[in-house]
Formats: C-alpha cells, sequence, structure tokens
C-alpha cells in the first residue's frame, strides 16, 4: 500500500523540517485506513493531530486514577425481563466532564492503547458478574468487546480464563463480541482461536456481521 501526506507550501522562508513534519502529519491521519490513498494536511489535520496527542499522552494516568467508567447497556427479552447487559466504556475526565467513545476509542486502537483499556474493562465486567453472582444472578450475563488490536498484542483466551477464574464466575456469562472485519483478516488463525474461546466455556457474538 503507498500512501501521501501532502503539504502545500505557502511561506517558503518556513523550515524544510516543519514543512516535511506537517507532511508526515498528513500520512499518520489515515494510518491503517487503506482505503485512503492521499491525505493533505490543513488547519483541522493539525487540531485533530494536537488533541490526539493531548488525550494518547493522558491515558496512562487516566486508566490509573480509574477515569474509564463501565456503563451497562441493558440487553431485555421480547417480554421486558432483563437477560444482561453490555459494557460500554466512558472517560469520567476530571476537566471535561464525560467524554464518549466517539472522541477516543478511535485514537486508542490506532496507537494500541486500546488493548490496555480492553483488559480494563473486562476486568470491571468480572468483578460486576462476580457481585451479582453473590446475590443470586448468575443468570445474567454482561458481553464485553475485543478489538482487533487484542489478538495481535495479547493472549485474548489466556487473560479471560484468567480473568473468570479470578472472580470465580461462569465463563458463560461473560460474552465475547468481534468484529466480522477481525475473523475475515486471519480467517484460519481466528477461527481457531474462536474455538478455543468456545472451549473454555465462553459464548463468542459476531459484531456488525455483513
Amino acid at each position: 500500500h503507498v500512501c501521501a501526506g501532502i503539504y502545500t507550501i505557502t511561506d517558503r522562508e518556513e523550515p524544510v523540517s516543519i514543512m516535511c513534519d506537517k507532511a508526515k502529519m498528513a500520512i499518520e491521519a489515515h494510518s491503517g485506513d487503506y482505503n485512503t490513498r492521499v491525505t493533505y494536511y490543513d488547519k483541522a489535520l493539525l487540531e485533530k493531530s494536537l488533541y490526539e496527542r493531548q488525550i494518547v499522552g493522558e491515558f496512562d494516568g487516566a486508566l490509573e486514577r480509574q477515569e474509564f467508567c463501565m456503563f451497562l447497556q441493558p440487553q431485555v427479552s421480547t417480554d421486558g425481563r432483563v437477560l444482561g447487559a453490555e459494557a460500554l466504556v466512558r472517560w469520567k475526565h476530571p476537566v471535561k466532564g464525560m467524554i464518549s467513545p466517539a472522541d477516543f476509542l478511535d485514537v486508542f486502537e490506532k496507537n494500541g492503547s486500546i488493548v490496555k483499556l480492553d483488559r480494563y474493562v473486562w476486568e470491571l465486567a468480572c468483578r460486576q458478574l462476580a457481585k451479582w453472582a453473590e446475590k443470586g444472578r448468575e443468570d445474567l450475563y454482561i458481553s464485553i468487546n475485543i478489538s482487533p488490536k487484542d489478538f495481535y498484542f495479547i493472549d485474548v483466551c489466556g487473560v479471560l480464563q484468567d480473568l473468570v477464574k479470578k472472580y470465580q464466575v461462569n465463563p458463560r456469562c461473560l460474552k465475547l463480541e468481534i468484529t466480522e472485519t477481525t475473523v475475515m483478516a486471519n480467517l484460519e488463525t481466528q477461527l481457531n482461536l474462536i474455538e478455543r474461546l468456545r472451549k473454555s466455556g465462553f459464548i463468542v457474538e459476531m459484531d456488525d456481521f455483513g
């Protein structure tokens, strides 16, 4: 894949190194997006890049301070009975307030921080399932999302097995949602992993199918 970042020179006195940095910034804007071949540098791109660098720089501290919160979106049957919930993440920023996942998930996906965030949310989900089990509600489940990056950087099955063992929860109560894109990217390997997860007792569901 050949990609290009273009910076249109408006000030000939500007240092060449800065011109190159701006062209490089344009390339980085479509990193991993192979549908985009050419990107032009502009003010909006600069603002986006500065924002992304800011939140990436704040990520580790925010995770340590537990600013990321798990919200549960109920999933109910046709007769209104609660079956479980889907785990959603929000960033409770001390200055900016509640930040929508639309403003940070793609950024963390791009730079790989999504793996740490996912593991954090998975643990919160298992902790909640353990609390429900103590109250006799082992029938409830929580669905968690698995990012494509998770499959490449960690042993997903091993991590999840350790978590359900740590919190003594039934793996069937922790439903796993993966995207069709993730599976199709490396079909044979991913199908083997899905089979391994199922043999460990997890329910694997396809998200955004089709």
